[in-house]
């Protein structure tokens, strides 16, 4: 899952910049909780197209973050804690 790393920086700019949007057009109050998801969020369906990602589910990549940027995380195992 390393290419998510080639995405991270757009997704999160992209995300930071829509919240702030908010903020200042309709005066909602970003919630930080919801934007690191859906940073993660945009990160995975912007790697759809990468074959490397069939292995992986979206839950892994919520539940363990960190394991699967690493490489530490095996595909299936993330979520599930069964191989």
């Amino acid at each position: 899952m390393a290419r998510v790393w080639r995405y991270l920086p757009y997704a999160a700019a992209w995300v930071t910049w829509k919240h702030r949007n908010n903020k200042v057009f309709n005066n909602v109050v970003p919630e930080v909780r919801k934007m690191k998801l859906e940073i993660k969020a945009l990160s995975w369906y912007w790697c759809g197209i990468w074959g490397g990602r069939n292995g992986y589910r979206f839950r892994d990549l919520v539940v363990n973050w960190e394991g699967v940027l690493a490489g530490t995380v095996t595909a299936g195992v993330a979520a599930t804690g069964i191989g």
